[in-house]
């Protein structure tokens, strides 16, 4: 109710104009403050896109060792078989404890470079297959 008097109310007993927009910020957002967080936004999706196998080492270091308890998980990646051109591979995950030792092995299947290629093509096209449309729109007559 004080906001209504503030904006319509004084300015009309000052003999002031009074519009729709009376005691409004003549632009209501700021552009510059959306285009500052959109890039911040995407800068920070593209780090976690690029470093997100070390972001997950470093998290896991912080976790509790299931033997011992202690703090002092590290990942260690080897592959054991390497992807052919038809052919997976396979690699192995080792999750272990500095503290005692304790290791969690865990096998993970390679795709194969045919697969890779097929996967990095398809992630570079748009997805969009053309195509055309039919629509007649709107005639108007309702």
């Amino acid at each position: 109710m004080q906001s209504a008097i503030e904006r319509l109310a004084r300015p009309y007993a000052a003999k002031e104009a009074v519009t729709e927009t009376s005691g409004f910020p003549e632009e209501p957002w700021q552009p510059e403050i959306f285009v500052f967080v959109a890039f911040i936004s995407f800068g920070a999706f593209m780090a976690w896109v690029i470093f997100r196998q070390w972001i997950g080492d470093f998290v896991l270091r912080f976790r509790r060792c299931p033997n011992c308890g202690a703090r002092a998980l590290r990942r260690e990646r080897e592959i054991s078989v390497q992807p052919g051109e038809e052919t997976p591979g396979e690699a192995v995950d080792h999750r272990r404890c500095a503290n005692c030792g304790d290791d969690r092995p865990t096998r993970r299947v390679l795709p194969s470079k045919a697969a890779q290629r097929a996967r990095a093509k398809s992630s570079n096209s748009s997805g969009f297959g053309g195509g055309r449309s039919s629509g007649g729109g709107a005639s108007g007559k309702w």
